[in-house]
Formats: structure tokens, C-alpha cells, sequence
């Protein structure tokens, strides 16, 4: 044996001391594993360093591993190491309930840092910050597992993009999902892409949309078979709007509406009022009816929806009202305008159209009439009857409070 030399001594020491030092500044690692056959996925791992790095991987038991690497924000890498660190890493933990529950898939939570490694397993848990350490992580997983499926259809298989997409959907507005921004990249690619189908190109586009934090938005649909039209609005709470008038065969023709900020901060008033849908989400009237109303109510996660041809509430009663008189009053604004630029013969017609929906209080702003009524009453080209029409009009709108 070769004597220790106050030289090697001092060079075993350093070696030592460089170590642990590297040793020390080595991230720790939090691992997330669930086994549960029969599921998909069997087989979830999720592997999270204090330095924000990440790796998925979700598959079939049988299938070989092949783990998948991606970054997470600095606050969720934080809330997941601060429950990590409020169950002691897992020390000598246990978290199995007492309680007889049928198999859930196994769970394991792993902590490693250096040599150091504590991990804890169990079927189903009681503790209160393992269950919110659990939540998190799956939803995490979750999403994961979604950009695996739309790149793998988007590569192999594109007629499956719609059902990947109506999947990813469903679990964003269950609200299983978070960090919605990771998906920003491959719902771009869906929406841009001409080789899948036009149907999958717009969903993908309202979806990035949602994902994009756009403000809240309604938006208001009625099918009339009877009639053989379909008409839509959607109002965001920013004040953008568009709406839809067109027969039920034709595809889809959305046009820009200009509305008041009092018309919008009204319709978002009433669908607070309405419990923003929530206590009538999911909700289908009985026995169906050819001229249904449907509405939707999207913020972020929360999307609920109803539909129905008679409101079931007095609140969105008052909303479908005022959504019926916003489509009544774009009709006649369009025939107006119309008639004024082509088809002259047709403007004594919508004056008195337009004089009845103001007798009866069918439109949601009728003032914004006033500037097209006053041109037909002042402009001597048009027959004294259209004229006598036009300032009668403007006599009762400008005498109504």
C-alpha cells in the first residue's frame, strides 16, 4: 500500500470536497409514476427537475419506453417542489387510506437529490397535499399525453385529427388541463395545415383561441327549420362581435358587427345574471324542437352550454331576447341599406317593417337607425310617401327615453 503523502492528501481531500459540491448542486428530481392496466395510458411517468426540465412518457405496458422532453413554467415547478417539500420528500411517509377502495392504479412519488431517495406508493390517499400533488401532476400528464395523440394523428393518421381534437376539447373544458400554452404549437400546425379537414382546421383554430387566454365570449345560435335558416352571434367581452344570417344549406359566412359598449356590458350582465350557464350547462330540452336556441358561455377553462327552444330560466329569457333583437335590427339595417343603394322599390317595404319592430320593442338599439331615416326624410329624390314614413319613425324614436 502506498503511503498518503501530505500531497495526495490534500488532492483526496479536494477530489472530496469537488464531490459534494457537485453532488450539492445537482437539481433535485421529483418523479410522478402510475401503473394502472386496462387504463390509457397503463403506464404514466412524469419526471420534473428543479430546473424546470421535464420529461412524459405515457404508453400501453407492453410497449417499449421512449420518454419525452419538454420544459414547464418556473411558478408550476415551484408549486410542485413546495408540496414535494410540505410532505417531508417523502420520508418515512405514508399515504394509503385505511379505507377499503377498489384499485386505482398504483401510484408512486419519487424524490431524489444526489444519492439521497425517498419515494412513497399507494393505491388511494386521504392526505390533503398528496391529493393536490396528485391532481397536479395528472393534469399535467394529461396534457402531455394530448400533444403526443395530435402529433401522432397529425404525422400518421389525419382523418383521426378531428377525434383527437374533440378529445383535447373535452378535457379542457372538464378543466383537466393547465399551462395551456404548451399546446399553442401543435393547434397552430393543425390550423394551418390544407391536408386535414376543414372541419379539424377551425375547430383547432377556436381551441387556439381558447388556449390564448381570449377575453370571455357568448355566443347565441337558433336553427329555424321552418324558416330554413340559421343564425349566430358571438360577443366578446372586449366588444368584437360577428353574426351569421344564412340558409341552413349554405357554409358558413361570418361577418363583422359593430355593437354599443352599453349593448355588450348588458348582454354580459345578464349572462352573470344567468349564473354564466353554469347551472344549466349540459343542459337538452326534452323532445327536441326544429327551431332550438343554443347558447355558450367560454372564459378560459369554463365552457358551458345549453341548448333549448323555450329558456328555462326568466334570465336567459331575457338574454335570448336580446339576442333576438340584435339579429332582428342587423336584418333590417342590412334591408335598409340596401334598399337605399340598389333597390329603391323595396324602401317603403322596410320602413314599415322597421315601424313595426319599433312599436313593439323588437330592436336593441333602435336609435342607431336615426342617421339612415333622417337622409330618406331630408334627400328630396326619394317619393314624399318614403319621406312621410321616415319622419314619422324619427318623431317616435327621438320622443322614446
Amino acid at each position: 500500500m502506498r503511503e498518503l503523502t501530505p500531497g495526495r492528501l490534500w488532492l483526496t481531500g479536494l477530489l472530496l470536497v469537488l464531490a459534494l459540491a457537485a453532488q450539492s448542486a445537482s437539481p433535485a428530481r421529483f418523479t410522478f409514476i402510475k401503473v394502472f392496466p386496462g387504463s390509457v395510458p397503463e403506464y404514466t411517468a412524469l419526471t420534473v427537475s428543479e430546473a424546470g426540465e421535464a420529461h412524459y412518457e405515457g404508453r400501453a405496458l407492453h410497449e417499449q419506453a421512449e420518454a419525452e422532453a419538454f420544459l414547464l413554467p418556473a411558478a408550476m415547478v415551484a408549486r410542485l417542489f413546495t408540496l414535494v417539500a410540505e410532505l417531508n420528500y417523502f420520508r418515512q411517509l405514508t399515504l394509503e387510506s385505511s379505507r377499503r377502495i377498489a384499485s386505482l392504479g398504483e401510484k408512486t412519488f419519487r424524490y431524489q437529490k444526489g444519492e439521497a431517495q425517498f419515494e412513497v406508493r399507494f393505491n388511494y390517499t386521504e392526505n390533503s397535499t398528496a391529493v393536490t400533488l396528485l391532481d397536479l401532476c395528472e393534469r399535467i400528464a394529461r396534457g402531455r399525453y394530448l400533444i403526443a395523440q395530435l402529433q401522432f394523428k397529425l404525422k400518421y393518421d389525419r382523418l383521426g385529427v378531428l377525434s383527437a381534437l374533440r378529445e383535447f376539447e373535452h378535457s379542457l373544458n372538464s378543466g383537466e388541463l393547465i399551462y395551456l400554452e404548451q399546446f399553442g404549437p401543435v393547434l397552430t400546425r393543425i390550423a394551418n395545415d390544407p391536408n386535414v379537414l376543414r372541419l379539424a382546421q377551425t375547430r383547432a383554430k377556436a381551441l387556439l383561441a381558447r388556449t390564448q387566454g381570449l377575453p370571455a365570449q357568448i355566443r347565441y345560435e337558433q336553427a329555424s327549420e321552418q324558416r330554413g335558416f340559421y343564425y349566430a352571434v358571438t360577443l366578446r367581452e372586449d366588444g368584437l362581435a360577428s353574426y351569421e344570417i344564412r340558409p341552413l344549406d349554405q357554409p358558413t359566412n361570418t361577418q363583422p358587427l359593430t355593437l354599443s359598449q352599453a349593448l355588450c356590458a348588458r348582454a354580459f350582465e345578464l349572462v352573470r345574471q344567468a349564473n354564466y350557464l353554469r347551472d344549466v350547462a349540459g343542459y337538452r330540452e326534452p323532445g327536441g324542437s326544429p327551431d332550438g336556441v343554443r347558447l355558450t358561455y367560454e372564459a378560459g377553462y369554463e365552457y358551458n352550454q345549453a341548448a333549448f327552444s323555450q329558456p328555462p330560466t326568466a334570465s336567459l329569457a331575457a338574454l335570448v331576447k336580446l339576442f333576438q333583437q340584435i339579429l332582428l335590427q342587423v336584418e333590417l339595417r342590412t334591408r335598409l341599406a340596401k334598399a337605399l343603394a340598389e333597390e329603391p322599390v323595396e324602401l317603403a317595404l322596410v320602413l314599415r317593417d322597421l315601424e313595426q319592430a319599433i312599436e313593439r320593442r323588437e330592436l336593441a338599439e333602435p336609435a342607431e337607425f336615426i342617421p339612415l331615416l333622417e337622409k330618406v326624410a331630408n334627400d328630396r329624390s326619394y317619393y314624399e310617401p318614403e319621406q312621410e314614413l321616415a319622419r314619422r319613425i324619427l318623431d317616435r324614436l327621438r320622443q322614446s327615453p
